[in-house]
């Protein structure tokens, strides 16, 4: 549609509107500043001329006033005056020469007010005025304008000083006002006493400007006379010169628009065409999308072109989309139709479904009752046992030693078969719920596969059965996977072979197919069904319920291994004939590595029977690295008790330090620790092992931290293999065992008994709220070290959760984690099962930097930590109690311990000094030792000696004689010896 007004014709017509008024304002300002200038001037000129006016008359009449004066003492005058009844042919002569123009009359009368001559016939009455009557009485000339508008002039005549008559003169002031006005254009009036006299030039209609003045003080006549001037101009006398003006700026003013217009229309097409382009682009876009820019104008207009582009390109991406969601909706309405049409054929197709669901439900809801009848079972059979021979033991049935030890092997063997029960059922949850993710590492297949064996060699053994497995040659050993998930499937298919088979053989073969491999588990047992083959993976279901009754058992080993499988990429069958045996097959997807294979003591679980106590192993010289004195003892304990030497360092500069100057066969390396780290040690030690050109020692990390991509940068490092903190001292013998080489260390053999004493204290250690006591003796094995670690737990770390608090508030986040690491660390090794899983979750809210949720968790841990903290007190209590008792009643062994202290003292034998002050402690409390322990700790051993001594000697013994003796008898046995 075209546009109803132009753009450039609007721009132009502004321009000219604009251009136009501000000229005629110019025209009108310059005209009224002329008509002011002009009229200041004229009126600046009629002031003027007034004033020379009334100077002029004022002159004039003066001057005449003189001239009539002078004519009053005329001779002739005066003697008319003395003989006026005389008539003197000379006066009526100097009459008519006295009156010259402008004299209107004279008139002479006598002091009796008589005419005696006069110039009019008829003169005026002059002695009724007063202006007479004061000159006569007064002596002076006097003068006034009468009422024909004639000035007179009266003059008294002297003789001898003596008036003798007055002469009255009448002077025309019209004709005296003419002869002094100039010839000008002016308009001029005469007023006296405010009377219009006369007035010349007037135009009564006319426009005039006037000034009237009033005579100046000075002019004494005049002023008498009250006589003004009047002055006019004629307006249109000075409006030529401004309209002459006007006429000019008109002339130039059109001159002016004519240019402006000009450059008007050329600034105009400059301005317009941009907009015209701009808007015939905009109009062509409706047809099709046409750019608007560029438009060479690199301004605002370049801008709005730009704006319009994106605003166009934009609409019509949304009316493409609109158009795509009508589509989409006419699409949708159809699909609504169709999906209306098929809802009768679905619904019915759903009730059916619903039908059989419900009956499912019924089978699940019966399986599902004789699965928990079944667990009923298999939970009260271990559980019976395990309640049983706790109560024999609680009630000391005098039971001997090896029937005690026999009765807690079983115990712990059906304990452990109720936690397994257990694990399968959460091993379903996890895999349910997709929560269980698999690991992936480089592990050795042969090695899983042996592990296999060993866990089920005693039982086949037991049972009379053939126990074998074998590998293809042509598969490499080394793949990358999920080895402790792979392990657990061997397991539980060997597991149900070795339950299910009474004669014959088991044997595992593993062989390659195209890019997976796979595991045949073959045994010749009692066979499944058909039907049974149908349902053996099912969650909670066996072959038949025979089996279960017979044999036992949740039904969740082949489900789990199935959901397992699966999540390795591969798949599980059956072959099997009843009677005859079966065979399980699965495949998974493991990949070949050229990496070594981890060795991690975690994959490695407990067979499940009981480990013989005596066996024989190799003993090494081993550094622990490990900054907590608690684990320090532990370790130190555990591995004393199996033969090893240790060798402590606190932190990784002091592991460096003994590792350079000390031989040792193996670290034991923790990873947390203060002024140097595990990993630094570690590089550290690799970097002399490099130089030094030494085969690389083996080192083990102890650490809470094995996840997958944590125990990944460990090997990365150099470390040799993993051990997760709570420490498990079957599985770290093992694996001291293992990866230590051939050839070093040497072989030992020991009965792992107990003494006495330690075996009395193991059988009747109290119950402690809070510690898992059964736990801990089997960790520590010495009942008497591990009551000293709690009392130290307590005495340190009974306040943690106020310091940790404490720490929070001053925003130190990372010693607050440092501590809650300490912490978790030691709970775990003392077996404080509530303080280690809140200090687990506590440390790991801290390093994630979650503040809030750590200040959340330290409620229950100072609930825990003051659990744990009034039972180790009322521990500590009851040892003290039994240390004093035992104190009074074997003060003998007390007294020989102190001597063989003195004699390790003067030795300066600091490995013989620490066994001996853990016997101390068993027959005296912590509180008398602790001074003394405090100086050994620091190897302050003279101090250490005095303070022995005044210990003895509250104890009421004489340690240097004692001593003394002790030397005497030992010096006369060598010396009998030496003779013999």
């Amino acid at each position: 549609m075209p546009p109803k007004k132009s753009l450039r014709k609007r721009f132009l017509l502004q321009q000219v509107s604009i251009i136009l008024a501000l000229l005629l304002s110019i025209i009108a300002v310059v005209a009224i500043m002329l008509k002011d200038t002009l009229t200041i001037e004229l009126n600046k000129d009629l002031k003027v001329s007034n004033e020379g006016c009334i100077n002029k008359l004022q002159d004039r009449i003066s001057s005449l006033f003189e001239s009539a004066s002078n004519f009053s003492r005329n001779p002739i005058v005066i003697e008319s005056m003395v003989n006026y009844h005389k008539k003197l042919d000379s006066l009526p002569k100097l009459m008519d020469h006295f009156v010259i123009k402008d004299t209107h009359s004279v008139t002479m009368l006598n002091f009796d007010k008589s005419l005696i001559y006069s110039t009019l016939h008829n003169p005026p009455d002059y002695p009724s005025t007063r202006y007479l009557k004061i000159v006569m009485t007064v002596g002076e000339a006097r003068f006034y304008v009468s009422d024909n508008k004639n000035l007179v002039y009266i003059v008294p005549i002297y003789l001898y000083k003596n008036i003798q008559g007055v002469i009255i003169i009448e002077y025309n002031l019209v004709s005296i006002f003419d002869s002094i006005l100039p010839n000008d254009p002016f308009f001029y009036r005469l007023y006296a006493n405010d009377v219009k006299i006369t007035e010349k030039n007037f135009k009564a209609k006319s426009s005039y400007i006037t000034l009237r003045s009033q005579v100046n003080k000075g002019s004494f006549i005049l002023d008498k006379l009250k006589i003004s001037v009047e002055l006019g101009a004629l307006r249109s006398h000075y409006r030529v010169f401004i309209w002459n003006a006007i006429f000019k700026l008109l002339a130039v003013g059109i001159c002016f628009i004519i240019v402006a217009v000009a450059i008007t229309i050329r600034m105009g097409d400059s301005m317009c065409k941009p907009i015209l382009t701009l808007c015939e682009r905009v109009e062509k876009s409706a047809e099709g999308f046409v750019k608007c820019s560029p438009l060479g104008t690199d301004d605002e207009l370049e801008s709005l072109a730009d704006v319009f582009d994106k605003r166009t390109e934009l609409l019509l991406n949304n009316n493409e989309r609109l158009q795509a969601e009508i589509v989409q909706r006419k699409n949708a309405e159809a699909s609504l139709k169709r999906a209306y049409d098929d809802l009768e054929l679905r619904v019915q197709q759903r009730t059916a479904e619903l039908a059989a669901a419900k009956e499912a439900a019924e089978v699940s809801a019966t399986v599902k009752a004789t699965f928990l009848a079944n667990m009923s079972h298999e939970i009260r059979t271990p559980m019976n046992t395990i309640l049983g021979f706790l109560e024999m033991l609680i009630e000391d049935y005098n039971l001997p030693e090896p029937d005690r030890k026999r009765y807690l092997n079983i115990t712990r063997n059906s304990a452990r078969s109720l936690l397994g029960l257990l694990n399968d059922i959460l091993d379903v949850s996890k895999i349910e719920s997709g929560k269980m993710a698999l690991e992936l590492r480089p592990f050795n297949l042969r090695d899983v596969l042996h592990s296999v064996y060993q866990m089920f060699d005693v039982k086949v053994h037991e049972k009379g059965l053939d126990f074998t497995y074998g590998i293809d040659p042509s598969i490499d050993c080394n793949f990358i996977g999920d080895p402790l998930r792979l392990r657990q499937v061997i397991i539980n298919l060997a597991g149900n072979a070795v339950k299910f088979t009474e004669r014959g053989s088991i044997r595992i073969e593993v062989h390659p197919e195209e890019d997976l491999i796979r595991f045949d588990v073959i045994d010749t047992g009692i066979g499944i069904s058909t039907e049974g083959i149908e349902r053996i993976f099912d969650a909670f279901t066996q072959a038949d319920d025979s089996t279960t009754r017979r044999f036992g058992g949740t039904g969740l080993g082949t489900t789990i291994s199935k959901q397992l499988i699966e999540m390795m990429g591969g798949r599980i069958w059956v072959d099997s004939t009843v009677g005859t045996g079966s065979t399980f097959h699965f495949t998974v997807n493991i990949h070949k590595t050229d990496k070594d294979p981890i060795y991690l003591a975690q994959d490695i679980d407990a067979a499940g029977e009981n480990i013989p106590l005596t066996r024989p192993h190799r003993v090494f010289r081993i550094l622990v690295a490990e900054d907590l004195d608690e684990n320090i003892v532990l370790l130190k304990t555990q591995l004393e008790h199996q033969g090893h030497t240790v060798v402590v360092a606190k932190n990784g500069i002091e592991a460096i330090e003994r590792f350079k100057n000390d031989h040792v066969d193996l670290i034991l390396m923790d990873i947390q620790m203060p002024h140097m780290d595990g990993l630094q040690a570690t590089r550290h030690i690799r970097a002399l092992n490099t130089q030094s050109s030494a085969a690389d020692i083996p080192i083990i990390a102890l650490t809470a931290g094995v996840m997958t991509q944590e125990i990944d940068s460990y090997l990365q490092e150099g470390i040799n293999a993993v051990i997760a903190k709570p420490v498990d001292f079957d599985r770290l013998f093992d694996t001291i065992e293992k990866i230590t080489p051939e050839g070093v260390g040497r072989m030992f053999v020991e009965a792992l008994a107990e003494a006495s004493v330690e075996a009395s204290l193991a059988t009747d250690f109290p119950a402690l709220e809070g510690i898992d006591v059964g736990t801990a003796i089997d960790r520590w094995q010495v009942p008497r070290v591990y009551i000293g670690a709690l009392i130290g737990f307590s005495a340190k770390y009974g306040n943690a959760a106020r310091e940790i608090s404490a720490l929070l508030d001053d925003n130190d986040i990372e010693t607050a984690a440092r501590i809650a690491h300490s912490l978790k660390s030691l709970s775990g090794n003392l077996s404080m099962p509530q303080v280690y899983e809140v200090c687990c979750a506590l440390e790991h809210s801290l390093n994630e930097g979650d503040i809030d949720q750590g200040r959340e968790l330290l409620k229950p841990l100072a609930t825990a930590l003051e659990t744990v903290v009034v039972s180790i007190g009322r521990l500590d209590a009851q040892e003290q109690a039994a240390g004093q008792l035992r104190a009074e009643t074997d003060m003998e062994k007390i007294r020989e311990i102190l001597v063989l202290l003195m004699q390790s003292f003067e030795e300066y034998s600091p490995d013989e000094i620490e066994p001996l002050i853990m016997d101390l402690e068993w027959y005296v409390n912590t509180e008398q030792s602790g001074q003394l322990k405090k100086y050994i700790d620091e190897l302050d051993f003279t101090r250490a000696r005095l303070q022995m001594i005044q210990f003895a000697t509250t104890l009421g013994i004489d340690i240097e004689n004692a001593y003394n003796q002790y030397i005497g008898k030992e010096y006369c046995k060598q010396y009998t010896g030496g003779l013999n």
